[in-house]
């Protein structure tokens, strides 16, 4: 018979539609902390309603076995499980709210979930909603789908005891036991209020793809088309065939200004290049909602135009920005050098800024200061004090919004270099942070070694800076990668611990690094003072290398670094 149906449908109304099994030959339960909390933020983001009315959780793919009649999930196991254990824990918390306060709206909820979409499970009744497959089936039942609260505390969780599947399904349910107390907390006094908004929201704004077919070749077939590797359809190419939908009688123009566009890219990954301009004009929107997003404002001819406009402008700027050695876009020298450190920083979340203040029209002069200010929080925040940098797209994409529609708040106006400037001040780590971060920093990077060192270096020095050349310029570690007997003030754990501090690297050229390699401190001494690098020469003046030498250099190193990026 093949295809039974395919249809969006809410979270909520799926999982009471019919009982689901996982296979036994799938996989076990295999997510962790990254994909669970784009689960949460997603869900969080619907709560808010700052930035779209639903979520699209992805495709299910369901074989209707003609022999026994079940329904076996061929892809979606890992959604689906994530969202019963996300229910459980919203479960236990309306019950535990009931209790507390004799809410029987509470109690109705936690009996809704449990009826609706898990099922009465207990030591006599196994009606499951959802039965998984293999190693994961009876632990799903006894910590999930069973009623009541888990004991996180218990040594039989610990990770040495679990099978790998088992330990991702208790991690899963103590992350969002520790999000959604978190959540409660935050809600007093209307935490039941809050609460329900946010399981309406998971049940009835989270919708689902379902492909249904009694086929189980079919099933395969299709799950393997949805998640075929090298020739899906990228989020680029989706754009492009809607943008020459829209083009209609444009459709030459725009064909040739879209190749044009990739053209100028230089092998820039266009999905990326077109979602740093979305949100340096438009509503912050991830990969994976960047298209719906497009499609949903991009409806007219005229529309079509000034998206390839914007983006064949736009186009240059962004090879100017990540290739900065190859392309330039902008006439000031310092910003081009700007663009270069920016690099060697790998730094790329605060590009739409760079976009919105590019197409209203900021001098160059402003950008480069506003970017200086970028590269200070990058080191700040993210280099030294080891912040996510997916956390501040956000806050980048905010400002680059706020840029674009002149909306800068709280007067409802454009922003000037100040004002931009007074706002990335605000989301840098605090001096004292930054100094005691900076006072213990370690890298194996050695981009950014050289970046550090060589700012340090060429801090206050007006002649013989460094250039920043791998071939030419190497990091030395002055406590070698391997020790022998002449490094008799550092036993194998002090080697571990110090070897890439800051305070133990400096930088020399490359035909003194090579004969420098493993010696003693004092041999090393005759190498660096022919050195024209100045902190390379200061080591001569050092009697003795040893750990409390490499902390306090690191120390002098961080008071230069506040003087370097500084937090005004």
């Amino acid at each position: 018979m093949g295809m039974l149906n395919s249809n969006l449908i809410k979270l909520g109304s799926f999982l009471s539609n019919e009982k689901l099994f996982i296979p036994e030959y799938q996989r076990g339960y295999s997510w962790e902390e990254p994909q669970l909390d784009d689960f949460w933020i997603d869900l969080v983001e619907i709560y808010e309603g700052n930035t779209r009315d639903e979520h699209f959780l992805g495709q299910v793919v369901i074989h209707k076995n003609k022999e026994d009649g079940k329904r076996y999930i061929i892809d979606g196991q890992q959604r689906i499980s994530t969202t019963i254990i996300l229910l459980d824990i919203l479960r236990t918390k309306f019950k535990e709210l009931a209790d507390s306060t004799n809410n029987n709206d509470a109690n109705d909820d936690a009996e809704d979930i449990n009826t609706k979409c898990i099922g009465r499970v207990s030591e006599r009744k196994k009606e499951q909603y959802l039965s998984m497959g293999g190693v994961d089936k009876e632990f799903f039942i006894n910590y999930i789908q069973t009623r009541g609260p888990i004991d996180y505390s218990d040594r039989k969780f610990e990770k040495k005891r679990l099978r790998p599947s088992n330990y991702n399904i208790f991690y899963a349910s103590k992350f969002f036991d520790d999000k959604v107390s978190k959540f409660i907390t935050k809600k007093a006094p209307n935490e039941y209020i809050e609460l329900n908004k946010l399981y309406q929201c998971l049940i009835n704004q989270f919708i689902l793809m379902t492909v249904e077919t009694d086929d189980i070749n079919e099933a395969y077939i299709i799950f393997e088309s949805l998640n075929a590797r090298g020739k899906v359809l990228e989020t680029a190419d989706l754009l492009k065939n809607h943008i020459l939908r829209v083009a209609q009688s444009d459709l030459s123009s725009a064909t040739e200004t879209w190749n044009t566009i990739i053209d100028n890219l230089d092998n820039i990954d266009p999905t990326k290049f077109i979602r740093y301009y979305w949100n340096s004009t438009n509503r912050f929107a991830r990969e994976k909602d960047l298209f719906k997003a497009l499609r949903k404002d991009i409806k007219t001819q005229s529309d079509v135009n000034t998206l390839l406009a914007n983006l064949r402008f736009l186009s240059k700027v962004c090879a100017a920005i990540l290739h900065p050695e190859d392309n330039k876009d902008f006439d000031l020298t310092e910003l081009n050098e700007r663009l270069i450190e920016m690099q060697k920083l790998d730094a790329s979340s605060y590009i739409p800024v760079i976009f919105a203040l590019r197409l209203q029209n900021y001098s160059e002069e402003d950008i480069n200061e506003v970017l200086k200010a970028i590269e200070t929080l990058v080191v700040r925040n993210f280099v030294v004090s080891g912040l996510v940098a997916n956390k501040y797209e956000l806050e980048f994409a905010q400002i680059a919004k706020s840029i674009s529609d002149q909306s800068w708040s709280p007067h409802n106006k454009p922003p000037t270099k100040d004002d931009i400037l007074k706002k990335l001040y605000s989301l840098m780590v605090s001096d004292e942070e930054f100094i005691n971060n900076f006072k213990v920093f370690n890298s194996k990077k050695n981009a950014v070694i050289r970046y550090l060192l060589r700012k340090i270096n060429n801090y206050d020095i007006s002649e013989t800076k460094i250039v920043d050349d791998s071939n030419r310029v190497h990091v030395e570690h002055i406590l070698p990668k391997k020790i022998n007997e002449d490094w008799i003030n550092f036993n194998n754990e002090d080697h571990e611990t110090y070897l890439w501090r800051l305070g133990n690297l400096t930088l020399l050229g490359q035909e003194y690094n090579n004969r420098a390699k493993n010696k003693g401190f004092d041999k090393k001494k005759e190498i660096y003072k022919k050195s024209e690098i100045k902190m390379t020469r200061d080591l001569v003046s050092i009697d003795d290398w040893t750990t409390f030498t490499i902390v306090k250099r690191q120390e002098n190193f961080a008071e230069i670094a506040l003087k370097i990026w500084p937090r005004n």
